[in-house]
């Protein structure tokens, strides 16, 4: 019900959720947690952007760590993916365990679960080893035609988010990558290759920069106010003005941002 209910975009009843959600824990205490349905619970409050309170969120973190090895790819990308998105403080012994489930079962992820998996496990602090990377951005660039514009902006943010360097080979794949999808790429996920390529302080090919313009042109309309007075101080930052001055200028036209360029 639950999933059915997030999937649909309908808010519950906030006295029916709890309930809810305290009947769940008291099913998951009676038998083996099932990975599917902790997977598909987690999946479901990040999408009604609810998060439960610290115990029952351990709870689950524990329930979820025993079920490890049952697990299928997509359904450990959910689970990360939802503590990432609810802000969760997330337990590094089952950040760790993910990793290894990660590293030793990495064929059988698609692309877009292993974007998901690298993006959260960033936004939880739970930094993948150098290897893993880069195992895992080969498994994804492998299978390139299978990454949507989200799956890249989530690569491209885990490598600017790295707690080391990255190798620039990795930037120039991802460089590649999301240069012939750039036309497919929503204002948010603009705006995360941008601030991506800020961290990193790597500026790219001009061809690249007048694509990306190009993009970002055509998602004018979306980009909120926060979202495009970041872009412009990430256009100043990583020299980039001169290929996004008409994007800067529609903006503040739209906007009548207070954001000094």
């Amino acid at each position: 019900m639950l999933w059915a209910l997030a999937t649909l975009g309908t808010p519950p009843d906030p006295a029916w959720l709890q309930q809810h959600l305290r009947e769940f824990g008291r099913r998951q205490a009676q038998r083996s947690p099932l990975p599917q349905h902790l997977s598909n619970v987690g999946w479901a409050l990040a999408k009604l952007s609810h998060r439960p309170d610290r115990d029952w969120l351990a709870k689950y973190q524990e329930d979820v760590l025993s079920a490890l090895p049952k697990f299928r790819p997509q359904e450990i990308s959910n689970v990360l993916w939802a503590l990432a998105v609810l802000n969760c403080k997330a337990e590094q012994a089952l950040l760790k365990q993910c990793q290894a489930y990660m590293a030793a079962r990495l064929p059988s992820f698609k692309a877009n679960e292993v974007a998901v998996g690298l993006w959260a496990l960033a936004r939880l602090r739970g930094q993948p080893e150098l290897r893993l990377m880069g195992a895992a951005l080969q498994h994804c660039f492998s299978q390139a035609r299978q990454l949507t514009p989200k799956g890249l902006s989530m690569l491209m943010w885990s490598v600017g988010n790295m707690t080391t360097p990255p190798p620039k080979a990795w930037v120039v794949k991802l460089l590649v990558a999301t240069q012939v999808r750039m036309q497919g790429f929503s204002a948010q996920e603009l705006s995360t290759l941008a601030v991506s390529l800020a961290r990193l302080e790597y500026r790219p090919p001009q061809a690249w920069l007048d694509s990306f313009a190009a993009a970002a042109a055509g998602q004018m309309a979306n980009f909120g106010a926060q979202a495009g007075c970041s872009l412009g101080v990430i256009c100043l930052q990583t020299q980039l003005r001169h290929s996004c001055d008409a994007v800067l200028e529609c903006f503040v036209s739209r906007n009548s941002c207070r954001c000094s360029f």
